[in-house]
């Protein structure tokens, strides 16, 4: 892919503000470790694109990003007991195409039960994402490089799943957090 049309490609994938409300409304005290890394940074710098901080797909309104299960509690689809939700899921909206959401270093392409073909990738300052319920990756070559809006595969029903959807997690050394902020986070740090 050429450079511009990565580019071209990354500026689409951003979002412009968070489920239709002011694009600063994550900067909340909920959201201070977000803050804090955000602080560590220098001014709109570069090692932003090494934290996820994009959404993982394409949507026709960025003003909302459609979410099927959040972050959390619930009463699990399939077994009916309230099960702690470790990532977001998002359904199909017409592109199935999965991007990464951060530069970073492919850790592992697997096949489980639970969350089906999945893809992880390491980045910088200890942060960890997860794609799961794929239908195919596009890559699988350990510790390949991976950039901020690579396509990393397409969206599927694999493992247990109620319907085609993609479950995202977010780590940071080793815990889970709600990837929900995580999509927002670049626009929220380009500044006025």
């Amino acid at each position: 892919m050429k450079k511009w049309a990565r580019i071209s490609l990354f500026l689409q994938l951003l979002p412009i503000s968070l489920w239709g409300q002011n694009p600063h409304a994550l900067y909340t005290a909920g959201n201070k470790e977000i803050l804090d890394i955000i602080a560590q940074l220098p001014a709109r710098a570069p090692q932003i694109l090494d934290i996820p901080c994009i959404s993982p797909v394409q949507q026709p309104n960025f003003d909302r990003l459609r979410i099927s299960s959040g972050y959390g509690l619930r009463i699990h689809p399939i077994t009916q007991k309230i099960h702690r939700h470790s990532g977001i899921d998002i359904p199909p909206s017409g592109n199935d195409t999965i991007y990464a959401t951060a530069n970073g270093i492919l850790d592992t392409v697997a096949y489980n039960d639970l969350i089906g073909l999945h893809i992880k990738i390491r980045h910088k300052y200890g942060f960890k994402t997860t794609y799961g319920h794929l239908k195919r990756t596009f890559i699988r070559t350990p510790h390949q490089k991976i950039h901020i809006g690579d396509p990393i595969g397409i969206m599927g029903t694999s493992g247990r799943s109620t319907g085609k959807h993609l479950h995202y997690t977010v780590q940071r050394n080793g815990q889970t957090l709600s990837p929900l902020p995580y999509c927002y986070l670049f626009i929220n740090t380009r500044g006025p």
